[in-house]
């Protein structure tokens, strides 16, 4: 933490109560934002808890949604922090309690070693591979997402690419960061898995995917297959702290950072509580699953019914002599979303632009199987 903000505060209507919180006066990109309650007092036994189960409940919800979107992915969408400080003057000394309690995901990733795979040449694969990289020059790790052609090459697609929601995916990009122990490596697995408007998402049938680390020291990307270590794809935990601090009054001109080291949170009320409100949530999203599932069924059979309708609608074949002139009307298709991602160096010997057309049109062909790329890249590994 490298300020303090005040706050200003503001009032909103949640139903039928009104509430007031406080919300930070500047926020500069790439900040996170941790509030903090303050109360001139001593931290008792009963004092300590972190989140009510209300802003359990919301927190678990905002990150889900931040994880589940499509906006840019920051490590700050993958943990949310607050803090009490409890303060208390004693002579010539300030007490100082802290109490953390920080959500995070409840997810592990395994990684190993696989066969490099060919990468189609874009304008963005030559540039992942150059030395003045997109991450390099704005100074924060990039993501971005795999496709694979009909040539078993791999295709490469920018994070909000507006094409990628239309094709399979077998894998992400990754690029600014040394290895695959970085935070920023788990948080886009995460989003991987987790995206709800990625429509064709190809796994092993282990539950793998692709992952290409393009780290700061090389041009040539890693290939590794990742996996989760369960079958539940999104859960949360607590993390917590509590430290005692002790401040000379005389001498409070010490600039030395603090190290506040979170681990799991011990049974207690702020466990109860978090456990709580993550059982109501995934009875939530179970519910709204079920919901889901039987939209879906209700939605294929009614195309089912609507196609046998109109194959009983055809006209039959007329016994005049002279039957009458039918027209064609030729549909206007509309206009193709410009990719972000598809654009391809006009000297490049290995690529043309029919290639690019053929990686469009026919996804599904183009990507049959993740499962035979890995199978192959296991043994040569």
């Amino acid at each position: 933490m490298d300020r303090f903000d005040p706050g200003r505060e503001i009032t909103e209507k949640i139903g039928e109560n009104v509430t007031k919180s406080k919300v930070p006066t500047a926020v500069v990109p790439g900040d996170h934002i941790i509030p903090i309650i303050v109360k001139q007092e001593l931290l008792t036994s009963d004092d300590s808890i972190s989140h009510t189960k209300e802003e359990f409940a919301r927190a678990v919800q905002v990150m889900e949604a931040k994880i589940c979107g499509k906006e840019l992915l920051t490590l700050s969408h993958v943990v949310s922090l607050k803090a009490n400080l409890y303060c208390c003057r004693k002579q010539d000394e300030l007490i100082i309690s802290l109490h953390c309690g920080a959500i995070v995901p409840d997810l592990k990733f395994q990684a190993r070693p696989i066969a490099p795979l060919s990468i189609i040449p874009t304008t963005l694969a030559r540039n992942l591979a150059g030395p003045l990289r997109l991450s390099d020059v704005e100074g924060t790790p990039k993501m971005g997402y795999v496709t694979m052609d009909e040539t078993r090459k791999l295709l490469l697609l920018l994070e909000l690419d507006p094409k990628l929601y239309d094709l399979p995916l077998i894998g992400i990009w990754i690029s600014g960061v040394h290895n695959v122990h970085h935070p920023y490596v788990w948080a886009s697995c995460l989003r991987y898995l987790n995206c709800r408007e990625i429509k064709d998402r190809v796994l092993h049938s282990s539950g793998g995917f692709l992952l290409l680390h393009y780290s700061i020291v090389q041009k040539i990307p890693d290939f590794w297959e990742c996996f989760l270590d369960n079958d539940e794809k999104l859960d949360f935990e607590l993390l917590s702290c509590q430290e005692d601090l002790h401040l000379d009054l005389d001498d409070c001109s010490s600039k030395e950072p603090l190290c506040f080291h979170l681990t799991r949170s011990p049974s207690g009320m702020n466990k109860t509580l978090f456990d709580e409100a993550i059982a109501e949530w995934k009875k939530d999203r179970n519910s709204l699953k079920t919901i889901e599932q039987d939209v879906d069924v209700n939605q294929k059979n009614s195309y089912s019914k609507l196609s046998g309708l109109r194959n009983d609608d055809n006209p039959r074949p007329s016994t005049s002599r002279h039957p009458s002139p039918t027209t064609q009307e030729t549909p206007n298709a509309p206009a193709p979303e410009e990719s972000l991602s598809l654009s391809f160096d006009e000297g490049s010997n290995n690529f043309d632009k029919n290639h690019s057309q053929r990686t469009l049109e026919n996804p599904k062909k183009s990507c049959s199987t993740f499962q035979t790329i890995t199978k192959s890249s296991k043994t040569s590994a």
